[in-house]
Protein backbone atom coordinates (compact mmCIF):
# COMPACT_ATOMS: atom_id res chain seq x y z
CA UNK A 1 0.00 0.00 0.00
CA UNK A 2 1.40 3.61 -0.71
CA UNK A 3 2.64 5.85 2.33
CA UNK A 4 0.09 8.70 2.80
CA UNK A 5 1.73 11.88 0.94
CA UNK A 6 2.69 13.61 4.43
CA UNK A 7 4.30 10.27 5.71
CA UNK A 8 6.12 9.76 2.36
CA UNK A 9 7.33 13.40 2.21
CA UNK A 10 8.61 12.90 6.18
CA UNK A 11 10.33 10.21 5.25
CA UNK A 12 11.83 11.69 2.28
CA UNK A 13 13.49 15.03 4.47
CA UNK A 14 17.32 13.44 3.52
CA UNK A 15 20.06 14.29 5.39
CA UNK A 16 20.43 17.35 6.92
CA UNK A 17 20.51 20.71 6.02
CA UNK A 18 21.50 24.46 7.16
CA UNK A 19 21.69 27.83 6.19
CA UNK A 20 25.54 29.20 7.06
CA UNK A 21 25.32 32.80 5.58
CA UNK A 22 22.64 35.29 4.89
CA UNK A 23 23.28 39.07 2.01
CA UNK A 24 20.62 41.24 1.30
CA UNK A 25 20.36 44.49 -0.30
CA UNK A 26 18.76 47.96 0.86
CA UNK A 27 15.46 47.61 0.22
CA UNK A 28 13.31 50.58 -1.69
CA UNK A 29 13.22 52.66 -5.03
CA UNK A 30 16.92 51.32 -5.76
CA UNK A 31 17.75 54.16 -9.58
CA UNK A 32 20.92 53.93 -8.06
CA UNK A 33 21.67 50.67 -9.52
CA UNK A 34 21.02 47.99 -12.47
CA UNK A 35 18.79 45.12 -11.89
CA UNK A 36 21.92 42.81 -12.23
CA UNK A 37 23.84 45.44 -9.98
CA UNK A 38 21.19 45.31 -7.28
CA UNK A 39 21.41 41.32 -7.42
CA UNK A 40 25.09 41.53 -7.36
CA UNK A 41 25.35 43.41 -3.98
CA UNK A 42 23.05 40.30 -2.46
CA UNK A 43 25.50 37.61 -3.73
CA UNK A 44 29.01 39.41 -3.59
CA UNK A 45 27.75 39.70 0.30
CA UNK A 46 26.95 36.11 1.11
CA UNK A 47 30.26 34.98 -0.28
CA UNK A 48 32.09 37.78 1.52
CA UNK A 49 30.31 36.95 4.92
CA UNK A 50 30.82 33.23 4.41
CA UNK A 51 34.41 33.51 3.05
CA UNK A 52 33.49 30.39 1.00
CA UNK A 53 34.84 30.49 -2.52
CA UNK A 54 31.97 30.88 -5.61
CA UNK A 55 33.66 28.46 -7.08
CA UNK A 56 32.30 25.65 -4.91
CA UNK A 57 28.78 26.28 -5.16
CA UNK A 58 27.18 23.11 -6.97
CA UNK A 59 23.51 24.42 -7.96
CA UNK A 60 21.98 28.04 -7.88
CA UNK A 61 18.63 28.69 -7.57
CA UNK A 62 16.73 32.04 -8.82
CA UNK A 63 13.22 33.11 -8.16
CA UNK A 64 11.38 36.22 -8.85
CA UNK A 65 7.22 36.99 -8.24
CA UNK A 66 6.50 36.71 -10.96
CA UNK A 67 9.89 37.51 -13.78
CA UNK A 68 7.41 40.33 -15.41
CA UNK A 69 6.74 41.97 -12.32
CA UNK A 70 10.19 43.74 -13.80
CA UNK A 71 9.53 43.72 -17.61
CA UNK A 72 12.31 41.18 -18.24
CA UNK A 73 11.29 37.63 -18.46
CA UNK A 74 13.96 34.60 -17.20
CA UNK A 75 15.82 36.84 -14.93
CA UNK A 76 18.13 33.84 -13.94
CA UNK A 77 19.66 34.44 -17.00
CA UNK A 78 19.54 38.15 -17.76
CA UNK A 79 22.19 37.89 -14.76
CA UNK A 80 23.83 34.76 -14.72
CA UNK A 81 26.68 36.16 -14.66
CA UNK A 82 26.46 37.96 -11.28
CA UNK A 83 24.50 34.67 -9.98
CA UNK A 84 27.64 32.71 -10.36
CA UNK A 85 25.88 30.25 -12.41
CA UNK A 86 27.63 30.05 -15.72
CA UNK A 87 28.28 26.29 -16.08
CA UNK A 88 26.36 25.03 -13.32
CA UNK A 89 23.08 23.79 -12.87
CA UNK A 90 20.33 26.89 -12.51
CA UNK A 91 16.75 26.44 -11.30
CA UNK A 92 14.07 29.01 -11.75
CA UNK A 93 11.42 28.92 -8.77
CA UNK A 94 8.42 31.15 -9.19
CA UNK A 95 5.51 30.58 -6.85
CA UNK A 96 3.59 34.25 -7.36
CA UNK A 97 3.86 35.85 -3.64
CA UNK A 98 5.02 32.28 -1.86
CA UNK A 99 8.33 32.89 -4.18
CA UNK A 100 10.84 33.76 -1.24
CA UNK A 101 9.42 30.54 0.36
CA UNK A 102 9.34 28.26 -2.47
CA UNK A 103 13.15 29.06 -3.31
CA UNK A 104 14.21 27.88 0.41
CA UNK A 105 12.08 24.52 -0.02
CA UNK A 106 14.08 24.20 -3.52
CA UNK A 107 17.91 24.78 -2.54
CA UNK A 108 16.91 22.92 1.02
CA UNK A 109 15.44 19.30 -1.30
CA UNK A 110 18.65 20.01 -3.68
CA UNK A 111 20.99 19.62 -1.05
CA UNK A 112 19.15 17.48 1.47
CA UNK A 113 18.69 15.21 -1.64
CA UNK A 114 22.37 14.37 -1.19
CA UNK A 115 22.75 16.11 -5.37
CA UNK A 116 24.59 18.89 -4.09
CA UNK A 117 27.12 20.08 -0.83
CA UNK A 118 26.49 23.70 -1.34
CA UNK A 119 23.37 26.14 -3.11
CA UNK A 120 23.35 29.36 -3.23
CA UNK A 121 19.26 30.68 -3.41
CA UNK A 122 18.91 33.73 -4.86
CA UNK A 123 15.64 36.39 -4.76
CA UNK A 124 15.28 39.33 -6.13
CA UNK A 125 12.42 42.07 -7.27
CA UNK A 126 13.11 45.63 -9.08
CA UNK A 127 9.82 46.17 -8.97
CA UNK A 128 10.32 49.84 -10.01
CA UNK A 129 11.35 48.92 -13.69
CA UNK A 130 7.89 46.78 -14.92
CA UNK A 131 4.49 47.07 -14.37
CA UNK A 132 3.53 46.03 -11.14
CA UNK A 133 -0.52 46.13 -11.10
CA UNK A 134 -0.73 44.85 -14.64
CA UNK A 135 1.56 41.70 -13.93
CA UNK A 136 -0.51 41.13 -11.04
CA UNK A 137 -3.64 41.44 -13.24
CA UNK A 138 -2.56 38.65 -15.56
CA UNK A 139 -2.03 36.13 -12.47
CA UNK A 140 -6.09 36.23 -12.12
CA UNK A 141 -8.55 33.58 -14.24
CA UNK A 142 -9.02 35.62 -16.98
CA UNK A 143 -12.42 35.44 -18.13
CA UNK A 144 -13.76 36.58 -15.18
CA UNK A 145 -11.48 37.31 -11.86
CA UNK A 146 -9.08 39.69 -13.61
CA UNK A 147 -11.81 42.20 -14.55
CA UNK A 148 -12.73 42.97 -10.65
CA UNK A 149 -10.19 41.41 -8.47
CA UNK A 150 -7.19 43.29 -9.95
CA UNK A 151 -4.17 41.47 -7.92
CA UNK A 152 -3.72 40.37 -4.28
CA UNK A 153 -5.63 43.69 -2.68
CA UNK A 154 -8.77 41.96 -4.02
CA UNK A 155 -8.35 38.72 -2.72
CA UNK A 156 -7.44 40.10 0.52
CA UNK A 157 -10.48 42.61 0.71
CA UNK A 158 -12.71 39.18 -0.38
CA UNK A 159 -11.18 37.00 2.11
CA UNK A 160 -11.31 39.74 4.97
CA UNK A 161 -15.45 40.53 3.99
CA UNK A 162 -15.83 36.56 4.19
CA UNK A 163 -13.96 36.27 7.75
CA UNK A 164 -16.41 38.87 9.03
CA UNK A 165 -19.62 37.33 8.03
CA UNK A 166 -18.72 33.68 8.74
CA UNK A 167 -17.39 34.48 12.27
CA UNK A 168 -19.81 37.21 13.45
CA UNK A 169 -16.67 39.65 13.61
CA UNK A 170 -17.94 43.14 13.44
CA UNK A 171 -16.14 45.14 10.69
CA UNK A 172 -15.20 47.71 12.93
CA UNK A 173 -12.85 45.43 15.20
CA UNK A 174 -11.12 43.89 12.47
CA UNK A 175 -10.20 47.27 11.18
CA UNK A 176 -8.87 47.96 14.28
CA UNK A 177 -6.80 44.66 14.14
CA UNK A 178 -5.45 45.29 10.71
CA UNK A 179 -5.08 49.16 12.17
CA UNK A 180 -2.72 47.82 14.92
CA UNK A 181 -0.78 45.42 12.92
CA UNK A 182 0.00 48.56 10.34
CA UNK A 183 1.71 50.70 13.32
CA UNK A 184 3.14 47.75 14.61
CA UNK A 185 5.04 46.25 11.60
CA UNK A 186 6.08 50.00 10.45
CA UNK A 187 7.55 51.23 13.76
CA UNK A 188 9.61 47.92 13.30
CA UNK A 189 11.02 48.78 10.51
CA UNK A 190 13.19 51.16 12.50
CA UNK A 191 15.29 48.14 13.57
CA UNK A 192 15.61 46.92 10.39
CA UNK A 193 18.66 48.77 8.54
CA UNK A 194 17.17 46.95 5.16
CA UNK A 195 13.96 48.07 5.72
CA UNK A 196 12.19 50.22 2.41
CA UNK A 197 9.73 52.32 4.90
CA UNK A 198 10.36 53.43 8.24
CA UNK A 199 7.63 55.63 9.71
CA UNK A 200 5.70 56.43 12.53
CA UNK A 201 2.10 56.10 12.33
CA UNK A 202 -1.24 57.22 13.85
CA UNK A 203 -4.86 55.27 13.72
CA UNK A 204 -5.63 58.46 12.46
CA UNK A 205 -3.44 58.35 9.65
CA UNK A 206 -4.00 54.75 8.95
CA UNK A 207 -8.15 54.67 9.45
CA UNK A 208 -8.23 57.46 7.16
CA UNK A 209 -5.68 56.72 4.58
CA UNK A 210 -7.58 55.89 0.85
CA UNK A 211 -8.94 52.78 -0.04
CA UNK A 212 -7.73 50.68 -2.51
CA UNK A 213 -9.96 48.19 -2.03
CA UNK A 214 -12.48 48.34 1.28
CA UNK A 215 -11.39 47.62 3.27
CA UNK A 216 -7.69 47.14 2.55
CA UNK A 217 -6.04 51.03 2.65
CA UNK A 218 -3.00 52.54 1.45
CA UNK A 219 -0.84 51.97 4.52
CA UNK A 220 -2.26 47.93 4.94
CA UNK A 221 -0.53 47.29 1.35
CA UNK A 222 3.41 46.72 1.02
CA UNK A 223 5.46 49.67 -1.30
CA UNK A 224 6.44 48.49 -4.83
CA UNK A 225 10.58 47.69 -3.40
CA UNK A 226 13.72 46.92 -5.07
CA UNK A 227 15.74 44.50 -3.29
CA UNK A 228 17.84 41.09 -3.53
CA UNK A 229 18.44 38.30 -0.71
CA UNK A 230 20.90 35.46 -1.20
CA UNK A 231 21.64 32.60 1.02
CA UNK A 232 23.61 29.66 0.99
CA UNK A 233 22.19 26.14 2.03
CA UNK A 234 25.07 23.24 2.98
CA UNK A 235 25.16 19.92 3.68
CA UNK A 236 25.52 18.56 7.09
CA UNK A 237 29.57 17.46 5.73
CA UNK A 238 30.10 20.93 4.77
CA UNK A 239 28.93 22.80 8.05
CA UNK A 240 31.42 20.74 9.24
CA UNK A 241 34.34 21.93 7.61
CA UNK A 242 33.64 25.54 8.36
CA UNK A 243 33.99 27.90 11.70
CA UNK A 244 30.50 29.04 11.58
CA UNK A 245 27.28 29.12 13.41
CA UNK A 246 25.39 27.14 11.35
CA UNK A 247 20.70 27.66 11.24
CA UNK A 248 19.91 24.17 11.05
CA UNK A 249 16.68 23.30 9.00
CA UNK A 250 14.42 21.48 11.33
CA UNK A 251 11.77 21.34 8.27
CA UNK A 252 10.02 22.11 6.06
CA UNK A 253 6.09 22.06 4.52
CA UNK A 254 4.26 23.15 1.33
CA UNK A 255 1.10 22.87 -0.72
CA UNK A 256 -1.40 24.11 -3.50
CA UNK A 257 -4.34 24.74 -4.31
CA UNK A 258 -6.38 25.76 -7.31
CA UNK A 259 -7.01 30.19 -6.96
CA UNK A 260 -10.45 30.17 -7.92
CA UNK A 261 -12.13 32.69 -5.47
CA UNK A 262 -15.50 30.65 -4.51
CA UNK A 263 -14.63 27.01 -5.26
CA UNK A 264 -12.79 26.89 -2.93
CA UNK A 265 -12.48 28.06 1.29
CA UNK A 266 -10.29 31.05 1.18
CA UNK A 267 -11.01 32.14 4.47
CA UNK A 268 -8.94 29.00 6.44
CA UNK A 269 -6.47 28.50 3.69
CA UNK A 270 -6.21 24.77 4.04
CA UNK A 271 -2.88 24.33 1.83
CA UNK A 272 -1.55 26.34 4.90
CA UNK A 273 -2.52 23.69 7.15
CA UNK A 274 -1.40 20.83 5.22
CA UNK A 275 1.79 22.84 4.71
CA UNK A 276 2.30 23.12 8.28
CA UNK A 277 1.74 19.85 9.43
CA UNK A 278 4.56 18.69 7.11
CA UNK A 279 6.50 21.09 8.83
CA UNK A 280 6.05 20.62 12.16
Amino acid sequence: MPLPLLEARRLAMGRPVAIIGVGQTKHGRRFDVSYPELVKEAVDAVFEITGIDPGDIDGVVSGTMPSMMEGVALTHFYFADVLRSVGKPIMKTETCGSTGASLAITGYYWVASGMADLVLVVGSEKMNEGDSQATMTTVLEPFYQRYFIAGAPGIFSMQSQEWSVRFGIPEEKIRAAATKLTIDHHKDAFDNPYAHIKKELTEDEVNNARIITYPVRLWDVCPNSDGACAVIFASEDKVRQMDRKPAWIKGVGYSGEEYWFGDSDKVVWQSAIQASREAY
